[in-house]
């Protein structure tokens, strides 16, 4: 069984829309060992807790009755019952809780979490909010990473960072696509270089446009042979600030590289 990643408790990757909508609902069965989502009596050796949830009933993780805006903001103070069952003390009782707090339990691994009482949770952020700072700190990262590697096109590694929600499937394949097709990244003049190579000419095609580069629709089609047939491609974009002007014209450097191939052929 395959669990969403980052949580302390192991939540099935079945229960991706609960989490992604931070909606748990009647029927939702989480154990805190994933052991125990194994064939009993086996899977209860060293099982600690258990919690099926018993209120709201199953809808399609909509948002909480009256709520409006994003699912997992309006759903993160609505009330959720369940049956809590404590194996070392061969109990369980039935309690009231927010879906915020469950998740926050889950997250982090604590019961204490459940209690109603104790002073709400804040939410996490989301992954638009994530990527927002992690846009903020770039410039420290390159400086940092680009005296670890010495800096400009000597460096023999490329950094990537992005803030992926792991229980959305759409996220994860995005970022999977673009995990397939960087290889490395520098900086040469006034230009941006990327390297990229690819398994599909999906994975290629979905990179370039998130990362804005305008290509006409139908590329992935023109794209395919040459993922085929194994080639690299070199993508490079200007960064203005750093174009010299003359007379009101811009003068770009040229590019010139070189690469090793079994083949003569003209790199276009």
């Amino acid at each position: 069984m395959e669990f969403i990643e980052g949580f302390a408790w192991p939540v099935p990757r079945a229960l991706a829309g609960a989490v992604s909508a931070c909606r748990f609902e009647q029927g939702d069965l989480l154990y805190s060992r994933p052991e125990a989502y194994g064939s009993w009596p086996a899977g209860r050796e060293g099982l600690e807790y258990a919690i099926q949830v018993l209120d709201p009933p199953k809808s399609a993780r909509a948002l909480a009755p009256g709520a409006e805006g994003n699912r997992f903001e309006a759903n993160w103070n609505s009330s959720l019952e369940f049956e809590l069952t404590d194996f070392a003390a061969a109990s369980s009782e039935r309690r009231t809780t927010t879906q915020g707090r469950l998740f926050c339990c889950l997250w982090r691994g604590d019961i204490a979490q459940l209690d109603a009482s104790a002073e709400p949770p804040e939410p996490p952020a989301s992954q638009r909010d994530l990527h927002r700072r992690l846009d903020e700190t770039r410039p420290a990262f390159e400086a940092l990473f680009g005296q670890v590697a010495g800096g400009g096109a000597s460096g023999d590694f490329c950094l990537y960072l992005a803030a992926v929600d792991d229980a959305n499937e759409a996220a994860r394949s995005k970022a999977k696509a673009v995990q397939a097709v960087l290889e490395a990244q520098f900086e040469v003049g006034e230009y941006e270089i990327v390297i990229l190579s690819a398994s599909d000419s999906t994975g290629l095609d979905t990179w370039l446009r998130e990362h804005d580069y305008r290509i006409p629709e139908g590329a992935e089609e023109v794209l395919r042979p040459y993922v085929a047939a194994g080639m690299k491609f070199f993508v490079a974009r200007v960064n203005i600030e750093r174009v010299t002007f003359e007379n009101g014209q811009a003068m770009l450097s040229p590019l010139r590289f070189h690469y090793d191939s079994e083949q003569f052929s003209l790199p276009i």
